[in-house]
Formats: structure tokens, C-alpha cells, sequence
């Protein structure tokens, strides 16, 4: 898994590619938790190069989704790819998450 970091004021976008499974879950949980922690108010996870997520990977978004609101804090998720799409309709997150198509539409929002 990759982990790229973009900041800009109050915003912050992540950029994730490869697998979010149980292995890799930890490390971005830390990554998008420490951009909270840094003041990031608008927290964009584009997930356009990520080909797989299992329920480890749905926990750090989910626990990442749950701190940010405690901190009144905004969670974003874009450029999801077919299989991700998929997991998260199955299990209904993508009613939980604002979703955008790409990390542009996220941003301007």
C-alpha cells in the first residue's frame, strides 16, 4: 500500500494505491488519525488506485470517520474503483460516507 499526503490549510487529501486489507489497515488508520490530530478539517481519501478492501480496511475508515466527527471534522471518500464500490454498497457504508466521483469534485465541495 501506498500512502500519499497532500495539505492544504484545513484540508487534506490522501491519496491510497493498492490493497486495504488487514495488513495494510493500521498504517493508513494512523496516517488519516494523525491528519485529524494535525487540524485537518476536510479529510479527502481518494481511493482511485485501490483494487481491494476487506473489513480491516473498512474499520480504519470507518474508525477515521467516527474521530472526525467527534472534532466536528469532514470525511470524504472519491474515486472509488468497481471491487471498493462494491464492498461498500454491500455493506451499506456508502450511506454513511459522502462519496464523490473523483478528488476534484470532493475538494470543491
Amino acid at each position: 500500500m501506498d500512502i500519499s499526503t497532500k495539505k492544504e490549510g484545513q484540508l487534506a487529501v490522501i491519496e491510497l494505491s493498492g490493497g486495504l486489507d488487514a495488513k495494510e489497515a493500521p498504517a493508513v488508520k494512523k496516517a488519516l488519525q494523525s491528519l485529524l490530530a494535525e487540524g485537518a478539517m476536510k479529510l479527502v481519501v481518494d481511493m482511485d488506485a485501490v483494487n481491494f478492501i476487506d473489513s480491516s480496511g473498512l474499520a480504519a475508515l470507518v474508525s477515521t470517520l467516527l474521530a472526525a466527527r467527534k472534532n466536528k471534522a469532514d470525511v470524504a471518500l472519491c474515486g472509488l474503483t468497481p471491487a471498493v464500490r462494491s464492498v461498500l454498497e454491500l455493506t451499506r457504508l456508502h450511506r454513511v460516507f459522502t462519496v464523490y466521483e473523483d478528488a476534484t469534485a470532493a475538494i470543491d465541495r
